[in-house]
């Protein structure tokens, strides 16, 4: 009985594991879950829509050298406004963007 829960159990986490992988969501195989470098922190909690966009347009082309991205904390609790807002933005600036990290309150922007 206890082997056939571990079994099922086991079995969800590859399925979840191999469906986060195809949405983008997991790093690829091999790499850190925990992001090394400089990354600059930009607070959005509590800003509007608006407010929000102008502060991502911002930090894409006012972000110093030396940093390898943005880390935007847009919390999770509250909707997913300022989660999804980020990604078409980052894209049309052509940089890429992690979501899904080790905390999902974040979002990343990668200046490279």
């Amino acid at each position: 009985m206890r082997n056939r829960k571990n079994e099922k159990r086991e079995q969800r986490q590859r399925n979840h594991d191999r469906r986060s992988k195809e949405r983008g969501s997991l790093p690829p195989a091999g790499a850190s879950t925990a992001l090394s470098g400089n990354y600059k922190r930009i607070d959005l909690h509590g800003k509007h829509a608006e407010a929000a966009e102008k502060i991502i347009d911002r930090a894409m082309t006012e972000t110093e050298p030396g940093y390898d991205g943005v880390c935007f904390i847009h919390g999770h609790h509250g909707g997913n406004t300022l989660k999804n807002l980020i990604p078409p933005i980052a894209k049309r600036w052509g940089k890429r963007v992690m979501q899904g990290t080790t905390n999902p309150g974040e979002t990343i922007v990668f200046l490279d």
